[in-house]
């Protein structure tokens, strides 16, 4: 797996990459350009640090496929909301 940002992180063809299975951001990194990036290299894209519900729908609608936050509150809000529009 690999966090953004890391030291040493090597962006040429065959660098980290390339080793990754998948790559998680910070939310305050992520954009639909990001997210439509790290896609089209073959990276399910995750994300840290969502902690309102803006966050966790902003992460959903642009097809992050975990979020990862501190307050589940919000993550459980969008989900329902999610499920009961999709009856």
């Amino acid at each position: 797996n690999g966090f953004y940002g890391m030291t040493y992180f090597d962006e040429s063809a065959h660098g980290t990459y390339s080793a990754m299975d998948v790559i998680c951001i910070n939310m305050r990194d992520v954009s639909r350009e990001s997210v439509s990036h790290y896609k089209s290299m073959g990276l399910p894209v995750w994300c840290w640090g969502a902690e309102d519900e803006e966050a966790v729908s902003r992460a959903v609608e642009y097809g992050i496929s975990l979020v990862v936050c501190n307050e589940p509150h919000a993550a459980v809000a969008v989900r329902d909301r999610l499920n009961k529009a999709n009856q």
